[in-house]
């Protein structure tokens, strides 16, 4: 079973997401900031991380280069509501897999994560 890392500030996505991928057959565990998103990276095997850009203290760009340092192997799918063209372009640059936009269409999202599973 694949292991999906949600990290989001807001808490209403975060268990959306969570419900969602659950419904999907994935493990899910969350994480409300950056910095508590890596500690769980550290301590658990992630398949696939979906990182929200606008974080607090540590905005997602980072999170996924620290992610990636921690197990290179793990996909990311980045997503933002205020994101622009060169935010999308850098994360993709990263290594994400995939950019989304908030609102997030729960059938775009899903099919991102089967994408992200397969490869």
């Amino acid at each position: 079973m694949k292991v999906i890392l949600v990290i989001d500030d807001d808490k209403s996505i975060r268990e959306t997401v969570k419900d969602v991928l659950e419904d999907e057959g994935y493990k899910v565990l969350t994480a409300e900031s950056g910095a508590n998103g890596i500690k769980i990276c550290k301590n658990n095997k992630v398949d696939i991380a979906i990182i929200d850009i606008w974080l607090p203290q540590m905005d997602g760009i980072t999170v996924l280069q620290e992610i990636k340092k921690i197990d290179r192997d793990i996909k990311s799918i980045v997503i933002s509501a205020h994101g622009s063209v060169q935010t999308a372009v850098e994360s993709l640059k990263l290594g994400a897999i995939d950019y989304l936009e908030k609102p997030l269409s729960l059938s775009n999202l899903i099919d991102a994560v089967k994408k992200a599973a397969e490869e």
